[in-house]
């Protein structure tokens, strides 16, 4: 039974993606995001607010993994979202830089960015990975050493993702004739939830209502959803790390100016 919904799923992408390809609608969405930016409070927010147009009440659950709503939308909220299925309408997502990016879909696709400061992003990730695959030795220690945090970057490659996530979008956000990429940062996001969501609504034309929107951002409050986590959590970790001076420098030296500049060409205004 498994294998066959996981060959259906997969079957479902490759007709969306087709369909994308041949189509002649080619002003859809795309949402692309460093790993621990923004990405489940993206899709938890229009989840919420999908959940109260179908006609539930309005209503989050939170589980150590993440969100759930009445409507049970899968995650990510993209070409496998029923979301897709009832509205024709999708928000496709990735973690990609921009030369990875499918070409026709990063040319004409609506983009936003999330991006976030390196040390902080990094030292989330770290978290994530560490809580997801329940092993909790590290938090232990009173600090990352270098020695430590080679051996996590030779698992995860999240300092080279990071780096070239960064500098491949700059390079994009640069270019005076792209039109249609939009920039925000984790830390904005977060203290204006509403704003972001209200430009999400409106920058991919998803057409929900300012009641729908206040629902959502009400429920996906932060302290809110802390307050409903276990310690197990892998959206929001209540453990801490703290990293050596010789990390902190190695992270700053390969990601921080490239986000820097990319900071100061985004559109975080919107959110202000």
């Amino acid at each position: 039974m498994l294998f066959i919904k996981i060959i259906k799923k997969n079957i479902k992408a490759l007709v969306l993606s087709i369909g994308f390809f041949l189509g002649s609608r080619k002003n859809e969405s795309l949402i692309v995001t460093m790993p621990r930016s923004g990405t489940h409070l993206t899709f938890g927010l229009l989840n919420v607010c999908y959940s109260i147009k179908l006609g539930y009440e309005p209503n989050l659950g939170v589980t150590d993994k993440g969100y759930a709503t009445f409507a049970k939308l899968q995650l990510p909220f993209d070409e496998r979202s029923i979301f897709a299925d009832y509205h024709k309408m999708s928000l496709w997502h990735s973690h990609l830089p921009y030369s990875e990016i499918v070409p026709i879909r990063k040319k004409y696709c609506n983009t936003i960015v999330l991006i976030r400061e390196p040390l902080s992003g990094i030292k989330s990730y770290i978290m994530h990975a560490l809580n997801a695959r329940n092993d909790k030795s590290i938090f232990n220690k009173r600090e990352i050493s270098l020695v430590d945090f080679e051996i996590l970057e030779r698992q995860y490659n999240f300092l080279s993702h990071y780096a070239l996530f960064l500098k491949s979008w700059l390079k994009e956000k640069s270019n005076p004739k792209k039109k249609n990429i939009v920039v925000f940062d984790n830390e904005f996001i977060k203290k204006k939830p509403s704003k972001y969501l209200a430009f999400l609504n409106r920058f991919y034309s998803f057409g929900f209502t300012e009641f729908e929107m206040s629902k959502a951002v009400e429920l996906l409050d932060y302290d809110r959803v802390k307050k409903m986590s276990s310690s197990s959590s892998i959206r929001i970790s209540k453990n801490s790390l703290n990293f050596s001076q010789e990390v902190a420098d190695m992270i700053n030296k390969k990601c921080e100016g490239h986000y820097m500049d990319l900071l100061k060409i985004s559109d975080n205004e919107y959110l202000k």
